[in-house]
């Protein structure tokens, strides 16, 4: 389920990210903040998965603010 989930919110963003990526200068390539959705239970999982997938690097994981990670991601894995 986590991964059906993460899966569907990241390219949910994925179309609007690269636009705005492509026109800001100070924008890291394949740096990317995923912001998971209110009835998500915890982000750790989420984000423990997603840090399996080929390539990706897990940055950071944000519970308190809002449910989320902060990853490496290659455009090839979006």
């Amino acid at each position: 389920m986590h991964r059906k989930l993460w899966k569907s919110v990241v390219l949910a963003m994925v179309a609007s990210l690269a636009a705005w990526a492509q026109a800001d200068p100070d924008v890291i390539p394949d740096r990317y903040i995923v912001v998971l959705r209110d009835n998500v239970p915890a982000s750790l999982p989420v984000a423990a998965q997603a840090a399996r997938l080929p390539s990706v690097a897990l940055l950071h994981v944000y519970e308190h603010a809002l449910k989320g990670f902060s990853a490496t991601i290659p455009a090839g894995q979006l």
